[in-house]
């Protein structure tokens, strides 16, 4: 159908993407609407987006969340997301080096991008969630431990960016993919299914780092979050607590890795208001959950 025309997008109309949501609220109590499409918004100037924003406040009226690219964000964007109800964004950055963020995850824009374009959303106050990528491959082994280095440079990036919850992922090269084609080129990585990983939070299964490198990002993993929401700590951090590899830190790094979650994803990115008591038992639950998930590996090592 679309052969031979170029790259094209495709995305439901404004008519049936409200029709979906007031079905959605006759059978549940709607209080966020969170959209996962790879990117609500694409085009700087956008007709559908116009449209949304003429008809999504007075039809359905229920705050949401998104995600876009970077390089997609402009003050006509915000504006008309601010207006729709939109209450925060999230975006993926991937990494500080803007050298590695070209060459291997294959995105342009620079810093000063990032820093001026989050201040755009930050003057419509819209909250910001953004992902780095831990343990991308350096351009040649001898660089290894220089991605250390950018791993701790993302703290400064977000913070300086003026980022509102702060996520981390260790990449996993799954096969098939353009990096993990990359990553078995340069001798990083050979897949093995029967001990290839799902989780993009165990650690980095890349030979190019040594399993010090490789506790030092799972260690910044648990506490980026906390060093851009209280960024005076963040020298500590970066400096210190980050190789501090005992199994007592390995516990205590994922409680706060967890506790930060929960809290500055609520307040900031998802605000849905919810009894004391709900609370408590989502906080116990959710700790539980990601314990069993991601303590097991973390404390073999």
């Amino acid at each position: 159908m679309y052969r031979g025309l170029g790259k094209y997008e495709r995305k439901h109309s404004v008519d049936r993407v409200i029709a979906e949501i007031l079905d959605l609220k006759k059978k549940w109590p709607v209080e966020f609407i969170k959209f996962e499409d790879d990117l609500f918004v694409l085009a700087k100037h956008d007709p559908w987006l116009e449209e949304f924003t003429e008809r999504y406040p007075r039809e359905v009226g229920i705050p949401f969340n998104a995600l876009v690219r970077v390089d997609s964000i402009n003050e006509d964007m915000a504006r008309l997301l601010k207006q729709a109800g939109c209450v925060s964004l999230n975006i993926c950055i991937d990494s500080a080096n803007q050298e590695i963020r070209k060459l291997v995850v294959r995105k342009r824009f620079t810093n000063e991008q990032i820093i001026e374009n989050f201040q755009i959303l930050k003057r419509y106050k819209i909250n910001i969630f953004n992902n780095m990528i831990l343990g991308l491959p350096p351009l040649e082994i001898a660089t290894s431990e220089l991605i250390i280095q950018f791993d701790k440079d993302a703290i400064d990036l977000e913070i300086a960016a003026g980022v509102h919850f702060s996520s981390r992922s260790i990449l996993m090269p799954y096969p098939g993919t353009e990096i993990g084609k990359w990553c078995e080129e340069k001798g990083y990585f050979k897949m093995d299914v029967d001990k290839f990983g799902e989780s993009i939070s165990e650690r980095s299964p890349l030979r190019c780092f040594t399993d010090e490198q490789k506790d030092v990002m799972k260690n910044i993993l648990y506490l980026s979050g906390l060093a851009v929401w209280q960024s005076r700590l963040a020298p500590f951090i970066k400096n210190h607590a980050i190789y501090w590899r005992s199994r007592f830190a390995k516990i205590m790094f994922l409680a706060i890795y967890f506790l930060v979650k929960v809290y500055t994803l609520k307040k900031y990115i998802y605000p849905i208001k919810i009894s004391p008591i709900r609370g408590l038992k989502d906080l116990i639950k959710g700790f539980w959950i990601e314990a069993k998930r991601t303590a097991e590996k973390s404390l073999k090592v």
